[in-house]
């Protein structure tokens, strides 16, 4: 008994201060079901019972319900192009988008946290040990390339021998920053699963982790139009006329293939 009620009131936290609204029918949320499909797989595998697959249904509708109603913004934000802004606006753009959707996030690792609470012990090391299992396998995937090559689009142009070295010493660089920047992401993740998994929800402490992983986004999209700048200024204007014409030849998004998310 007591555990069902510790239930209602987990879910009660994922809807303090939110508004409600009833999802129109044939709904679809590509957020919600990308953010929870491994859970859902990993869950069908540890034999839930049904006050338990009750409890996690609640959890979830009730998720869903409070996500629906506060992420109605405006996605043509998204759209934004970078060329041209100055830092300060960069930084404002990135701060925007970051936290429009943190009371999403929020309500997103509260409701992990409430579903991990549903779980026995067994249940709890079983999923524990799928999430390593699912950790080792998705760093396997990323082997570290064996050399670096331009891209195709400057491979295109009529480069001098000292713009190709200055060029692919850049690329080295850029992808030694863009590690370093993945493994301060990850362990500020790694931070929050351990509070979503630990037996009370610490949103005080959540909140700090989600401003230390703002100002690293920040920090990334600065070091990535620093390296735009500096590719720039190695080549010459009737170059960069070219590599903007190449560009202009990538397949827009609404021409591409299925995208496959990695879980």
């Amino acid at each position: 008994m007591k555990k069902r009620i510790s239930i209602i009131l987990l879910t009660s936290l994922l809807t303090s201060g939110a508004v409600f609204a009833k999802p129109g029918s044939g709904h679809h949320n590509t957020a919600f079901h990308a953010e929870f499909q491994p859970i859902f797989r990993q869950l069908q595998t540890l034999d839930l019972n049904a006050t338990q697959k009750q409890d996690v249904r609640l959890i979830l509708q009730t998720l869903q319900t409070d996500t629906t109603a506060t992420g109605k913004g405006d996605k043509s934000r998204r759209h934004n192009r970078q060329a041209g802004l100055e830092e300060n606006d960069i930084i404002a753009m990135v701060e925007k988008r970051f936290e429009a959707a943190q009371e999403k996030r929020l309500s997103y690792a509260k409701a992990k946290h409430a579903i991990f609470q549903v779980l026995n012990d067994a249940q709890r090391q079983q999923l524990l040990a799928k999430v390593l299992d699912r950790e080792i396998k998705h760093q396997n995937m990323r082997p570290e390339p064996e050399s670096f090559e331009l891209p195709f689009a400057l491979d295109l142009l009529d480069l001098e021998q000292s713009q190709r070295s200055e060029l692919t010493t850049l690329l080295i660089q850029q992808h030694a920053q863009r590690q370093q920047d993945a493994q301060q992401l990850h362990a500020l993740r790694l931070r929050e699963r351990a509070i979503i998994y630990a037996p009370e929800f610490d949103e005080d402490t959540w909140r700090t982790i989600a401003e230390q992983f703002e100002q690293a986004l920040v920090d990334r999209k600065l070091e990535q139009r620093g390296h735009k700048d500096a590719l720039a200024a190695m080549l010459s204007d009737s170059q960069l006329q070219e590599l903007k014409a190449f560009s202009k030849l990538r397949p827009q998004p609404e021409n591409r293939g299925p995208r496959y998310h990695r879980n």
